[in-house]
């Protein structure tokens, strides 16, 4: 589940002794799923060496055929198709990071400020000024919702200990560096 790339080996391993039919590794086709259920497609590739039916609809993730048994030829195109992958994971987390942090708010630009130099991946936000920071009550359901905070931990008087996601740490960093400031001639 937290895999950052999977490479998964699908070859069929056998065949039925009744009906013929292929079969795969059952435990490899079932950390597939839970690969699959966890991960973008992206994160996973699938290879095998032989030309079987698969037996689930695997058009949506990145599958080879390669013929194991030339080594180099297999070594040279297994390292083609992972470089592949990873330009690809590349990209997918660049779009993600560009579409959080142009969609993000007044507020959480703000909220994301006043974090953002923090050197650790954990922080807490407790005010006990007695007083409703709105700004921060805007903008971490909005944090939490587009993935860029989550919620580590919880003191026993349930005060919340967020925490960036790798997602938000990177978007916070961009977003304080990226964005100018408006600075009104004090003339006008």
């Amino acid at each position: 589940v937290h895999s950052r790339f999977i490479l998964a080996d699908i070859s069929t391993v056998g065949k039925d002794s009744k009906t013929g039919r292929p079969y795969r590794n059952a435990n490899v086709m079932y950390e597939v799923g839970i690969a699959l259920s966890a991960r973008s497609p992206t994160d996973i590739l699938l290879v095998h060496d032989d030309k079987d039916p698969l037996l689930f609809d695997v058009s949506v993730i990145p599958h080879a055929q390669i013929d194991f048994t030339d080594k180099e030829q297999a070594k040279t195109k297994l390292t083609g198709l992972i470089e592949d992958r990873l330009k690809e994971q590349n990209h997918a987390i660049n779009s993600k990071i560009a579409l959080a942090t142009s969609a993000l708010s007044g507020e959480e630009l703000r909220f994301i400020n006043s974090f953002s130099d923090f050197s650790t991946s954990v922080w807490i936000y407790y005010e006990d000024t007695g007083g409703v920071n709105f700004e921060a009550q805007i903008a971490i359901p909005r944090l939490l919702d587009k993935g860029m905070i989550d919620l580590q931990a919880r003191f026993p008087d349930g005060r919340p200990i967020y925490g960036w996601t790798e997602l938000g740490s990177i978007a916070a960093k961009r977003a304080k560096e990226g964005l100018p400031t408006y600075s009104p001639d004090k003339t006008e």
